[in-house]
């Protein structure tokens, strides 16, 4: 399997981006470097972009890019529930054409909400990629057994 190379777009600097006009801006840049994909963050989103995330997806596309689509939030909030925002960023990541959501764990306590993320993840043909984050929950332990688990709801 060849490795893909997915360049992120937040590398480039907000102050840069913002300058540029967006991540719209750095699509041909990244194409130009031979690079499979692109990693959209949300962070880096103003309102019109967001408003019209099928525009972004088109751009990408006519790139000739892959859409990996980062959130900077957790999939479980710090009561151990799920996001209840998770419901938004799955369908702002089918809008992108994202082959991937990638979202911190947060605190994740061993209830892995195996139906309600079937029923969230259910239109959405991408992956979910779930990384530690630079918080309290950013830890080893949680992340293991968030890893241990996942194959229970990832399974389609």
């Amino acid at each position: 399997m060849k490795a893909e190379i997915i360049v992120v777009t937040a590398a480039y600097g907000h102050q840069q981006i913002a300058e540029l006009g967006g991540q719209l801006a750095l699509l041909p840049i990244i194409q130009q470097a031979g690079a499979d994909g692109v990693e959209i963050r949300r962070e880096l989103f103003d309102d019109a972009t967001l408003a019209n995330l099928p525009a972004l997806a088109e751009a990408v596309k006519h790139h000739q890019l892959k859409t990996s689509y980062s959130v900077p939030d957790s999939l479980f909030c710090d009561d151990g529930g799920l996001n209840p925002q998770l419901k938004h960023y799955v369908e702002e990541a089918r809008q992108l054409n994202a082959q991937r959501l990638k979202i911190a764990l947060g605190n994740f306590t061993g209830d892995l909400a195996t139906e309600q993320l079937r029923a969230l993840l259910a239109d959405f043909d991408g992956q979910l990629a779930v990384e530690n984050d630079q918080t309290e929950h950013g830890k080893l332990a949680p992340s293991q057994l968030f890893c241990c688990g996942k194959r229970v709801w990832l399974t389609r």
